[in-house]
């Protein structure tokens, strides 16, 4: 394997587009002409790398490390990529808590805004990104191989503050968990965008709808390489980055976009069909209904957001001044778009401001000025995406509560891995529609689970068996076990071919695994949890060289 490493000692932060400002409430008449700017976030640092990674052609896994110290994120950037049908390129982090797969279906998918076509895959969390071109066997390298890095991203998290005229109110949601279920359960439906831009998206309805700004994403080349963040929230209270549970989404398609002004800066889009359906993303994070009527002044708002000039876990704006923020005057006549005192930032364009009384959403943020942040008014946005969206799938659906979150690389198929450890007694049951089968019993044993996976070379949905286990004190049995155990309990997962024996020995897959975690004491709802799988098969899995080549 030949092994590339390039490292940073630090990124320089680029100038902010433009400040969010805290609005105050004002004795004067408005000015209803001056609407203020986007919050748009501030730029990531771009780094040049222009090379083809593949420098000895007879390697048959070539492997490129990129760490920059200090960066929250690294999102790579390849402008031509010339593979044999069957290899695949494989995206990680060191200790494999993230590991996506890309075939040749994935490399057509390229973003054209960047002056040529450009393939981006899903960013890597963290310092370090590794890059693994994977010849598996009988797929033979050839000289005419290109897997060309133009550049990649890195981003820092909380760049910049631009609160003015007052203190930032904003607090990260797993605070209101405790104060106001509402609040905390409702924002699980509200994600970091990475796409166009960065900003802040969230689900409609009941049915695979997102919205954000058309300036955050309003093309399909923007959504191309593109990703959403779900459940991108601090675990504890007492520390806003501890984010140990973040689900990365594909984007789709745009279904409809408005312009970029600010009353018809909407984008109404679709996520990845694959992912939408099989990580449950509607059953786990929920979604939000759009209100139909006009606001108010005087109705309390409370918004879930992503923003703060970098990248942000999740926080909610419901006060100001010690008080429930509100809708404070309308920007027109017509009202279609609505002022607001609620703290937002560069980052927050897209985000949904709530009523505090029935948690529908009452204005998509859009920007800022020296007063007050606006948005567009909620009956003029439905409005406009109304017949896009149908009128009984524009309901309120309540997340699941807390999600946890996996990621499983099996590259072998006897070993079983730990995909998550509970401290406390738990149990676990499959959602409705899993195809589970229980062997064994509870202390010894196991379950089978048929999950749809994604063909990484060709694109194709083909069935896929793994066995789950509970290990606990009280043994390794199947899902059905309830243990009052006092060292915890873990799930395992495992890949078995005599389980799979239609599918071909090279296949590399993709699946997501859901499931419903109660609490063994008194039987109540306490988790979800998805866990992603990367399956590269070990039996269409080279044997990696061990050169390595730089420091």
């Amino acid at each position: 394997m030949n092994k590339l490493i390039i490292k940073h000692i630090g990124i320089v932060p680029l100038m902010l587009l433009s400040l969010a400002f805290t609005a105050s409430e004002s004795q004067a008449e408005p000015v209803r002409d001056n609407i203020g700017v986007p919050i748009q976030d501030v730029k990531p640092t771009k780094l040049s790398y222009g090379k083809n990674i593949l420098t000895d052609h007879r390697q048959r896994t070539t492997a490129l490390e990129i760490k920059v110290v200090g960066s929250a994120m690294t999102k790579l950037y390849f402008s031509k990529i010339v593979l044999p049908k069957g290899a695949y390129i494989e995206i990680s982090d060191p200790s494999r808590t993230e590991v996506y797969l890309y075939g040749w279906r994935d490399f057509l998918r390229t973003d054209a805004r960047h002056g040529a076509q450009i393939f981006s895959p899903t960013s890597i969390s963290g310092e370090t990104a590794l890059v693994k071109v994977v010849f598996p066997h009988g797929v033979t390298p050839t000289d005419n191989d290109i897997v060309y890095l133009d550049h990649y991203e890195t981003r820092k998290k909380d760049q910049s503050k631009g609160i003015i005229d007052g203190q930032d109110e904003r607090i990260p949601s797993i605070c209101y968990k405790s104060r106001d279920n509402g609040f905390y359960q409702r924002s699980q439906a509200t994600a970091f965008a990475a796409i166009g831009g960065y900003g802040t998206t969230w689900a409609v309805g009941n049915k695979n709808f997102m919205m954000t700004n058309n300036h955050v994403a309003g093309t399909n080349d923007a959504l191309a390489n593109g990703e959403i963040w779900f459940n991108y929230r601090a675990d504890i209270c007492s520390a806003d980055n501890s984010t140990n549970n973040i689900v990365k989404i594909k984007p789709g398609h745009i279904i409809t976009a408005g312009l970029s002004d600010w009353k018809d800066d909407y984008s109404l889009y679709a996520l990845d069909q694959f992912d939408y359906k099989n990580a449950k993303v509607k059953a786990l994070f929920g979604g939000l209904r759009i209100s139909e009527k006009r606001n108010s002044i005087g109705d309390t708002l409370y918004i879930p957001q992503h923003g703060n000039g970098g990248i942000m876990p999740q926080k909610i704006a419901a006060t100001k001044s010690g008080e429930a923020c509100k809708v404070l005057y309308f920007h027109d006549p017509d009202h279609k778009g609505t002022r607001f005192n609620c703290d937002v930032q560069p980052g927050t364009s897209g985000s949904p401001a709530l009523s505090q009384d029935s948690n529908e959403v009452m204005a998509l943020v859009w920007g800022s000025s020296s007063d007050s942040n606006v948005g567009v008014s909620s009956w003029y946005l439905w409005d406009k995406v109304k017949s896009f969206i149908p009128a009984d799938t524009n309901v309120n659906v309540p997340g699941i509560g807390d999600v946890l979150s996996a990621m499983v690389s099996i590259p072998s198929a006897t070993v079983a891995v730990s995909a998550k450890s509970f401290n406390n007694d738990v149990t676990f049951e499959s959602f409705e529609d899993q195809l589970v089968v229980h062997y064994g019993n509870a202390n010894n044993g196991y379950s089978t689970m048929v999950v749809e996976g994604k063909d990484v070379v060709s694109g194709d949905i083909v069935p896929v068996t793994y066995r789950l286990a509970v290990e606990s004190s009280c043994g390794i049995g199947n899902l059905t076990q309830s243990c009052a155990s006092s060292s915890g309990t873990k799930i395992n997962v495992s890949y078995k071919e005599s389980d799979n024996l239609l599918l071909a020995a090279d296949i590399a897959t993709t699946s997501w695994i859901p499931l419903k975690v109660f609490a063994a004491s008194d039987g109540h709802l306490a988790h979800g949890l998805l866990i992603k799988i990367a399956n590269t098969h070990p039996n269409g899995h080279p044997v990696e060289a061990k050169n390595v080549i730089g420091e």
